[in-house]
């Protein structure tokens, strides 16, 4: 039954070997010789010392590959630096009369932030842009009877401000955010190794009161950059 045994132990030993790490310390039986327990143990020892080795080796390429468990393991607790820019494209047409317009809004900042372990998140945020319309409608009088008209222009600066609340959810390498203070979900590719976030949106939005209504096409980029590990 020994040498029974000490057979299927050498088939086993170069299948592994085909497909692992080499094993090294293993002693090949003889025939006719016979088997004892400190020989068994020790081949048997070699086999697992491969296995062992093998499997550190696949948790390292699954860590380096980014399955969901690491990804969530980096994302949670740590803190990202995200520049983004963008762009509305906007008509409004007034409910009350035949008056039309249109605008234009460009924007970019920066977001600080950190995907707290509870799934909620810190932010904290600031973002300037200007917004322009392209009809001449901010008139000046300059003399009687002479008015100077040119497209509005306007700068505009918000924060820095921090905010906390919102959620977070990882689904494979989609990342879903919602951000504190607003109410629609975005969505980020994170990267492999969960150093990189990145997210690109386009979308259509008509809002419509009593006096009128906004179209606005709106587009816009973000990346992201792990800045801090998690806490320990």
């Amino acid at each position: 039954m020994k040498k029974v045994i000490l057979t299927g132990l050498a088939a086993t030993v170069m299948s592994a070997s085909a497909i692992a790490s080499d094993v090294t310390g293993y002693t090949a039986p003889e025939s006719g010789q016979a088997a004892t327990a400190a020989g068994v143990d020790a081949n048997f020892q070699a086999l697992i010392t491969a296995i062992n080795d093998n499997n550190d080796r696949i948790v390292a390429l699954e860590d380096a590959a980014g399955t969901p468990s690491s990804l969530r393991e980096k994302i949670s607790g740590a803190t990202y630096t995200i520049s983004y820019m963008g762009a509305v494209i906007g008509t409004y047409a007034d409910a009350l009369s035949p008056y039309k317009s249109a605008y234009l809004e460009g924007f970019g900042g920066r977001s600080v932030l950190t995907f707290e372990t509870d799934g909620t998140l810190t932010e904290l945020y600031q973002e300037s842009g200007r917004e322009i319309d392209f009809e001449n409608k901010e008139c000046t009088e300059s003399e009687p009877g002479n008015f100077n008209c040119e497209h509005r222009v306007e700068d505009f600066t918000d924060g820095p401000e921090t905010f906390t609340g919102g959620s977070w959810e990882l689904d494979g390498n989609i990342l879903s955010v919602t951000f504190p203070e607003e109410d629609g979900v975005e969505e980020f590719i994170v990267a492999l190794d969960g150093e990189i976030l990145v997210l690109s949106s386009a979308s259509f939005e008509i809002e419509s009161d009593q006096f009128g209504t906004n179209d606005d096409y709106d587009h816009s980029l973000a990346i992201g950059v792990r800045t801090s590990e998690p806490a320990e």
